[in-house]
């Protein structure tokens, strides 16, 4: 679902949370407008909902790559300080009275930053919609054996899925029936969750049922540690969509916000863990980046496994079009002012980009963490760890704020840029530089 859903008076500047309502450069701080309904249950259940996704399903491949130790340091420094910038992002837009990323970044640097702003929120939003497809392909477990036939069954069904039913739904005007999809989605993870922790389970106990892996590593002293803090972001990533969910909360304020962030983080942080631990001890050197496609390719999967795959796959279907109606609005609001009525063609052109190039990338990509490697290095840490740590830097400095933030602020920001740089030069190397140099 689309948390923190406004009203319909406010639906067209604001139901997205990639799209910038108008704003002028010269306007000060004004208080937020207008309390919502939503209690903090309901907003950390919309808010997990909004985190947890198929970042997860890399995690056990994550510690594969960092060893079981560093890894999990890794994944709690990452989930730390996403956390805290939900809470930047809610001081910014406490203290601005906007909801979107761009929006604020007009209100505090300008046009200019405000449009890259926007741009990168646009590049890591659609990295994450050709992941789904990746998992859409493989999470296929009724043809599980890697064959060239098989690999040829997969993409064309996909190909079928995306344009006889992602993308009619992908032209819907309002996409609300789709809500339902929350409660699914978060069932369906903790299915997973069980399934892979069973499994786990079943290899270690039960006599006769080991797998032929190599013994787990607690560290992992190479580059390939490095390429972890992307997919660790992705795994964390719900910032595009937190301010809508602050501006629904009934009495909003900060203070009941972070009540709510605590709640969602908790939750994020032992669903994030579990997956790690149980996937990456259940394969070590074995798993894959989607840890469902190295179960689906066992050939005695039980019932149970197939039933997680079949969950996953509709995750990914009921959540597709809901991305990709944010990209849409949000490459609209790039080319028209806010309120403009765009014309159909355009609708049309904009849903088979982001239905079919999502798709020709699934095509030739064979991993899901190709994709987000780099989308997650490039956009994702600036848009979950130096655009939150600015916007609490400057508000710092401006109204003279406690000291606290302001060194936090400047800590994720350095934070960001570690996670941003090292993570694409290590992938980088690892996905390009190093194949080519096997060959």
């Amino acid at each position: 679902m689309l948390p923190g859903e406004p009203s319909q008076a406010e639906s067209n500047s604001e139901s997205i949370p990639l799209v910038a309502s108008t704003v002028q450069d010269n306007q000060g701080p004004q208080p937020v407008a207008c309390d919502g309904s939503a209690t903090i249950p309901s907003s950390s259940f919309n808010l997990s909902n909004t985190i947890i996704g198929c970042g997860i399903m890399t995690l056990p491949f994550n510690l594969y790559n960092c060893g079981w130790v560093m890894g999990m340091f890794g994944l709690l420094l990452v989930g730390l300080s996403s956390g805290y910038a939900f809470n930047l992002l809610t001081v910014a837009s406490t203290y601005t009275g906007f909801f979107q990323y761009r929006d604020i970044a007009l209100h505090l640097y300008g046009q200019k930053f405000s449009l890259l702003v926007g741009i990168i929120v646009i590049i890591y939003t659609f990295g994450s919609i050709a992941s789904y497809c990746i998992v859409l392909r493989d999470n296929m477990f009724w043809w599980s054996d890697p064959t060239s036939e098989n690999d040829y069954k997969k993409k064309s069904l996909l190909w079928g899925i995306m344009t006889f039913i992602i993308l009619p739904l992908c032209l819907l005007p309002r996409i609300d029936f789709l809500n339902f999809t929350s409660l699914i989605a978060l069932a369906s993870i903790f299915y997973v969750i069980c399934v892979v922790a069973g499994f786990y389970l079943i290899v270690t106990y039960v006599p006769g049922e080991l797998l032929f892996n190599g013994p787990p590593q607690a560290f992992n002293f190479s580059i390939d540690a490095f390429t972890a803090f992307p997919l660790f972001t992705t795994a964390f990533c719900g910032h595009y969509n937190s301010m809508n969910i602050y501006r629904e909360l009934k009495d909003r304020s900060v203070h009941r916000m972070n009540i709510t962030i605590l709640i969602t983080m908790t939750v994020t942080i032992l669903f994030n863990s579990a997956m790690a631990l149980f996937g990456y001890f259940a394969f070590t050197d074995s798993v894959a980046s989607d840890v469902l496609r190295t179960i689906s390719q066992l050939s005695d999967a039980s019932v149970y496994f197939q039933i997680a795959n079949t969950a996953m796959i509709l995750v990914m279907l009921f959540s597709y079009p809901l991305v990709s109606f944010g990209v849409s609005k949000a490459f609209q609001s790039l080319i028209w002012k806010p309120g403009h009525k765009v014309p159909f063609k355009w609708v049309l052109l904009f849903a088979l980009l982001n239905v079919f190039v999502p798709t020709i990338i699934a095509t030739f990509v064979s991993d899901i963490d190709h994709i987000l490697s780099f989308t997650a290095s490039l956009c994702g840490s600036p848009m979950v760890y130096i655009i939150p740590g600015m916007f609490g830097y400057t508000i710092s400095k401006r109204e003279k704020g406690p000291k606290y933030r302001l060194v936090l602020s400047i800590i994720m920001i350095v934070l960001g840029s570690f996670y941003s740089i090292s993570g694409f030069l290590s992938a980088l190397y690892t996905i390009i530089i190093r194949p080519a140099l096997e060959k």
